[in-house]
């Protein structure tokens, strides 16, 4: 008796149920047809949303310039917004998965590399606002470390700005305050003040 084939046009595999092979019966299962998901369905987007495909995952995964992420429909996957969560550093997280393979990335690394392109070496991701779960294109900006650091200041959420007196404990007063253009960092003018005394002093003691 010859083998009983899948029904659908040019598949081919064997038989397994209603006429189908097993994928076509199990895409039917899910989706009420052998043709499988529907490949053209797109993401609710909001206003002035737009979407490009995942770097490295263009099949599979698309990212918002408002920093959602959009599943491609495909076999037992309906096509969804992923749900984000905290990485346990303050910066969002989703996990990418297709093929048997599973992979954390965070979304404003996504939202840079599909938006902005590559990240220059020696730069790292800032964002602008100082959110760091604000992962909207318009937030998102490659800089250094020292750019990166001076965000930090201008937000005052740099560890430094928390502090209130200087390590000679002399209060950070606007009067007391100097702010070094370069770095953004503080400087405490009695301490200054009292260094440059104390230099002159020991040039006039050597001569």
């Amino acid at each position: 008796m010859a083998q009983r084939t899948c029904k659908y046009p040019g598949c081919g595999r064997p038989y397994h149920a209603r006429g189908w092979c097993g994928t076509h019966y199990m895409q039917w299962r899910i989706y009420g047809t052998p043709d499988g998901p529907p490949r053209n369905a797109r993401p609710p987007s909001l206003s002035g949303e737009r979407w490009l495909p995942v770097v490295g995952w263009e099949e599979f995964y698309e990212v918002s310039s408002l920093g959602r992420v959009w599943s491609v429909p495909r076999l037992k996957c309906l096509g969804r917004i992923l749900k984000a969560r905290d990485g346990g550093n303050g910066y969002l997280m989703v996990t990418l998965s297709a093929r048997g393979k599973r992979h954390p990335v965070y979304v404003h690394q996504i939202v840079a590399r599909a938006f902005i392109g590559p990240c220059p070496e020696g730069q790292q991701i800032r964002h602008l606002n100082g959110k760091p779960t604000d992962n909207r294109r318009a937030n998102l900006a490659y800089g250094t470390p020292s750019d990166d650091a001076w965000d930090r200041v201008r937000h005052g959420t740099h560890h430094q700005m928390r502090k209130t007196r200087c390590p000679q404990d002399h209060e950070y007063t606007p009067e007391n305050t100097y702010i070094q253009p370069a770095t953004g960092g503080r400087v405490c003018r009695t301490c200054s003040r009292a260094a440059k005394r104390a230099y002159k002093e020991r040039i006039k003691a050597k001569r």
